[in-house]
């Protein structure tokens, strides 16, 4: 929707003079509403421009006044301010300023929703409503911008909206259809509570890989793309293992679904990524139950076996090992003794990490596939004596710099790099770094940025490129990985399905610079990547589906994926 008022030049200067205090009488006449019962898409991450004016529902006395300001926060290059902790956001000097009310459907006013957009620079810029639905948004550099308002129960909806000089402004509504929230009951075939009887069967409750997953389409026999937290989105929905509301129910409730997208779709009970159970629902199912047998979890429970040797002598050794479902040491250990013997029973199919470590040794890390069932025979380990990486951070003057370190061993066979998951390293005061532990082999290092404060691990403002590093006969020292400012390119995509593309900038040596999943979780993704001449690859379920060259200068820049997953 693009909004264009005409006001006289007084009438401007007195809007930036007093943004706050004068908003209810310097309101333009005419309201710019959404109105999410229209057509648009159910989630923010597949927008429609909305083209007509709709009217909102007369804003009551106490939503036409301003929301109290806060302090003025710093403004950036392209005008925007961003939020100061829960804060919303005020003013700044130049731009424009949006302010409005978020209601859903019955007229009432959202608390606790956002409304957000990003900048050129892949900045994001946020503001909470208050008790009412009120919002203050800004101040935005004129222009034109993607705005979005959302609250996790509701559908977000976005639109465009072109921003001038002469409005510093401009009221923007919006209305938010709730979303579908499915109760999911679990039971045994006695009728009693289903969790028990998982429990019963070895499935230990720290690491209860279970949850309810929604899809659009029937997912089959197995669903592989649970990792990390349950509460994380899974197909088209997400499980609250409290229920949204954490509203109490009975010990046979295990939380609810929230779907992202409106029905139909299929609900399916995910255990150890084996689809254990699913139903069809439709928009108006509000409870599903899964009625589960012992003798199902028991069946899906497999094996691995496997001898740790010494890489040199092929001797056994006593060592420790883990099985989990992520890269690292977690949980309880088991126990190999001093035959090398690895035996790995009543465990939980799909893909698993398998981490070994014994003294003197390199960690031993490799991602293993289990088969409902089945017993995994992995033959000999080979554990070797570590090597290490030692070199310098610095910038392109040559001065030191503390930067995050991530690394991964290149497979000469694939040419794939096998990152090093949730494992980094920093560089001290005058750069120097030091990466121990590894295997010897070929390893590549790559800076993803330099340290933030939580919740982000690195400012990726400057990366470097990835370095490959022969590590084959032992150590390697004086390693020079240099600092790039590092330029916002957007990748946007219009198409949600799964498989969810990946995109990968590589540069003249065949090296990722930066490689991540897009459309996922949103439209657009931001990546940051030094001015230079790169390849873009476009992977789909692990396969290339466009290659093409990209040229990335010191402006930020915008990359449109195509429904196939290609650029243009």
């Amino acid at each position: 929707m693009s909004a264009r008022a005409i006001a006289s030049p007084l009438g401007a200067l007195l809007g930036f003079a007093a943004a706050f205090v004068l908003v209810s009488t310097l309101l333009p006449e005419r309201v710019q509403s959404v109105d999410a019962l229209g057509p648009e898409p159910s989630r923010a991450r597949a927008p429609e421009v909305d083209s007509a004016h709709l009217q909102a529902p007369p804003p009551t006395e106490p939503e036409e006044r301003a929301p109290t300001p806060t302090p003025a926060v710093e403004q950036t290059e392209d005008g925007a301010t961003t939020e100061a902790g829960d804060a919303t956001v005020k003013q700044a000097p130049l731009g424009v300023v949006l302010t409005g009310v978020v209601r859903d459907t019955s007229g009432a006013g959202q608390a606790e929703a956002y409304v957000s957009t990003r900048t050129k620079a892949g900045e994001r810029v946020l503001a909470r409503t208050d008790g009412e639905g009120r919002y203050t948004l800004g101040a935005l550099a004129p222009g034109t911008w993607q705005v979005s308002a959302g609250k996790r129960d509701l559908h977000d909806h976005e639109v465009q909206l072109t921003l001038v000089h002469d409005e510093p402004i401009l009221r923007q509504d919006f209305v938010l259809r709730p979303k579908q929230i499915v109760w999911v009951r679990l039971v045994a075939t006695d009728g009693a509570p289903g969790m028990s009887v998982l429990v019963e069967a070895g499935m230990r409750p720290l690491f209860m890989n279970l949850v309810p997953v929604a899809t659009r389409d029937d997912p089959g026999p197995t669903f592989t793309e649970v990792r990390g937290s349950l509460n994380n989105t899974f197909g088209i929905g997400t499980y609250w293992q409290s229920g949204m509301f954490r509203e109490k129910r009975g010990p046979e409730y295990i939380g609810t679904v929230t779907l992202h997208e409106d029905g139909p779709a299929w609900l399916s009970l995910v255990v150890a990524h084996q689809v254990l159970r699913k139903e069809q629902i439709d928009p108006s199912t509000e409870e599903v139950t899964f009625v589960i047998d012992p003798d199902d979890i028991n069946a899906i429970q497999c094996r691995l076996h496997a001898t740790v040797l010494d890489a040199a002598t092929s001797a056994p050794i006593p060592a420790k090992a883990w099985l989990n479902d992520d890269p690292f040491p977690m949980g309880k250990s088991h126990e190999i003794e001093g035959d090398g013997a690895l035996a790995l029973d009543r465990e939980w199919p799909g893909k698993r990490w398998l981490v070994v470590n014994a003294e003197g040794y390199a960690q031993y890390m490799k991602q293993v596939t289990l088969a409902s069932g089945q017993t995994l025979e992995l033959g000999d380990i080979q554990l070797h004596r570590p090597v290490e990486l030692t070199g310098h951070v610095r910038n392109t003057s040559g001065e030191p710099l503390e930067a995050v370190l991530r690394w991964g061993r290149l497979d000469p066979g694939t040419e794939r790099i096998e990152w090093r998951r949730q494992t980094r390293a920093q560089s001290a005061a005058d750069g120097l770094f030091k990466i121990a532990n590894l295997e010897p082999g070929v390893w590549v290092i790559q800076s993803p940025g330099l340290p933030s404060r939580p919740p982000g691990g690195q400012d990726d403002k400057m990366v470097s490129l990835a370095i490959q590093v022969d590590a084959t006969r032992g150590a390697v020292a004086d390693l020079e990985v240099v600092m790039l400012d590092a330029t916002a390119v957007t990748f946007a995509t219009a198409d949600l399905a799964e498989p969810w593309p990946v995109v990968a900038v590589m540069d003249a040596t065949g090296l990722a610079v930066v490689r991540r999943q897009v459309g996922r979780y949103d439209d657009e993704t931001v990546l940051r990547v030094p001015p230079g001449s790169y390849s873009l690859v476009v992977e789909r379920d692990g396969e290339e589906v466009v290659r093409q060259p990209l040229e990335v200068g010191p402006e930020p820049q915008r990359v449109e994926l195509g429904m196939s997953g290609g650029a243009r």
